[in-house]
This record gives structure tokens, sequence and C-alpha cells, in this order.
């Protein structure tokens, strides 16, 4: 698929505003950002979901609006330094299926197994997520990573993004030409 087909596309889908490039340099600003240590909340970040979609042959910034449809499946896992999984978020039509007195809810999509606690270290692992989009070709599959605050914040400030933007994106794909 060539690239104006795939980016008049994207701009097609519900809440995309506005495209750039991620270039080598930028993408190694964002993994700093993503990899830094103070990239932590209630627990330190893996930023997996980054190096899914930083593989891929093109890499795109996408400005978005409240309208972009965010978090369609799961994409954080609770992860300790076993290698185990011990929570994960969870899309409101799935929290019937979590009520239980053994999780511990952090926040409102976000729960851990208190029962799978141990003494070890625990990190939040985020993914990518697929994205889809109508009028791409077969086999065009983009991924979405939903980047930290602060990442999002820097692209922001380099491409003077405000206004309606509401959310800022990094996506990645395969088989797009130019």
């Amino acid at each position: 698929m060539h690239y104006t087909e795939f980016s008049k596309a994207l701009l097609l889908h519900p809440g995309i505003i506005r495209l750039e490039l991620l270039t080598k340099d930028l993408m190694a600003e964002v993994r700093s950002i993503e990899n830094s240590p103070l990239n932590v909340g209630f627990m330190p970040i893996d930023p997996v979901g980054y190096g899914e979609v930083c593989s891929k042959k093109l890499k795109l910034i996408a400005f978005c609006s409240t309208e972009f449809p965010m978090f369609t499946e799961r994409f954080m896992d609770i992860v300790d330094s076993r290698g185990m999984m011990i929570g994960h978020d969870v899309l409101d039509s799935e929290k019937a299926e979590y009520d239980s007195k053994d999780y511990i809810w952090l926040t409102n999509n976000l729960f851990f197994d208190m029962t799978m606690m141990g003494e070890h270290h625990l990190k939040c692992a985020i993914h990518s997520l697929a994205l889809n989009v109508e009028g791409l070709d077969d086999g065009i599959c983009p991924r979405v990573y939903y980047p930290c605050a602060a990442s999002a914040d820097h692209l922001n400030e380099k491409f003077g993004a405000s206004g309606k933007v509401s959310s800022t994106v990094i996506i990645g794909v395969d088989g797009i030409t130019f």
C-alpha cells in the first residue's frame, strides 16, 4: 500500500488530527523518556510496546482528539521479577468477570491478585495494540503505542501540538511504500 493512501485512511480514522514521521533521533529521545527511572508511577514501567511499534518499517506520531478510540483491548500486565503475571488491565465491559476479594484494584481498570504477590519486584509492562483502520489493504496491520505523559508532552512541544489534541500516540506499520 502506498503511503498516500495509508495516510488518507489514518486521517479518516476517528480522532486522528495530524500525522508526523517519527525520525530516528526522535525515536531515541522518546525511548530515553520511556525507559527513564523517572517514568514511574506506582511501579516501574516496561515499555515493551514501544519496541513493538519501533520494530516496524514506518513509524508515525499521531496527534489525536478525544474521538480517538483508546484502549480497545488489554495492554497492561503487572509482572513480578520471576516473570509471572499477577495482574492486568480490564476493559469496562469485562469488569464483572473480575469480581474477587483477592483482587486489589490500583485504578478503576488495573488490578493484581494479592494471592500471587510475593517478595518480588513488580513492573507494569505496557504493550502495543492493533489499530483497526478502515480502507487498508489486506496484510496492513498497524500497531499503536500509548506513550507515557512525559513522552507525549515532549512530542507535543516538538511539533507545536495543542488545542484539540488530547492524546498523542505512536503508530508502527510494515508494508507501506513511498
